[in-house]
């Protein structure tokens, strides 16, 4: 699964956000806050809302890919 996400500089580092599922995580380095982002994502996968848990552990391999504003795009 690739799930497209969005990177910006925030005061103390990067802020990773993910707006089609409404999760962002944040850290010291672009690579940290991608990182943080990937496993904030696969823990929302791994939990699915049920009536009933699962009978084996679910595990959710997430591959990201930066998304480029539309305002970005062409500037060179």
């Amino acid at each position: 699964m690739t799930i497209r996400y969005t990177i910006e500089r925030i005061d103390g580092g990067y802020r990773a956000t993910c707006e089609e599922l409404g999760v962002e995580a944040m850290g010291p380095t672009v690579d940290r806050a991608v990182s943080s982002l990937r496993r904030a994502l696969e823990e929302r996968m791994a939990h699915v809302e049920a009536v009933a848990p699962p009978e084996a552990p679910v595990i959710v391999r997430v591959d990201l890919q930066q998304k480029i504003p539309d305002s970005k795009r062409g500037a060179a």
